[in-house]
């Protein structure tokens, strides 16, 4: 019931026709896909779209000067990437994240082990909790890549509190300690 509503609405979420002149949002975008993947259903048709072309379409090429290769065009947080990745990934094939795609994602990692809220590289940047959480998800479903999976999991331990939480935006975060105990 959730996918068929979430499927009726992917226009709507997701603004793939670009109706406000900012869209798709990749994020959504790959959230949906990743909806239909778990839903047995197939992310190459959801409400009448092909939401792994989408994602694809939205990739920055790489003779691009106005944009970072790789990257999604429209996301507005690292969260939203690894998402996007996570959708590539499980859906496999001719669909796999692209090697541009992967060298910006492996580009948010910071120094630390963890990766940044943001979209930029991070270098010797700040991690964030809740972004690092969702960067292993996406780090696990590439494979390949276990330096940096055991960093962003090493990261996420060293901010795991006495009491077993996680402090995401200042406070003891349910949310954050849900998604940081699913990955150490």
């Amino acid at each position: 019931t959730a996918y068929n509503y979430l499927a009726s609405n992917v226009k709507a979420y997701t603004d793939i026709p670009n109706k406000d002149g900012y869209g798709p949002y990749d994020g959504a975008v790959a959230k949906t896909a990743l909806a239909a993947i778990v839903a047995g259903k197939k992310p190459t048709s959801v409400g009448g779209f092909n939401l792994m072309k989408a994602l694809q379409k939205d990739e920055c090429p790489a003779t691009a000067t106005s944009c970072t290769p790789g990257s999604p065009a429209n996301i507005f947080a690292s969260i939203s990437d690894s998402f996007v990745i996570l959708a590539e990934a499980r859906a496999g094939g001719t669909y796999a994240p692209s090697a541009a795609a992967t060298n910006y994602f492996t580009s948010l990692q910071c120094g630390n082990g963890g990766f940044t809220d943001g979209t930029a590289a991070c270098g010797a940047g700040t991690a964030d909790v809740d972004s690092t959480s969702y960067a292993v998800m996406a780090l696990q479903a590439l494979g390949g890549h276990a330096t940096a999976l055991a960093n962003a999991v090493n990261w996420l331990k060293g901010q795991q509190q006495p009491g077993g939480y996680w402090i995401e935006q200042g406070i003891a975060n349910p949310d954050s300690t849900e998604i940081g105990r699913a990955h150490v």
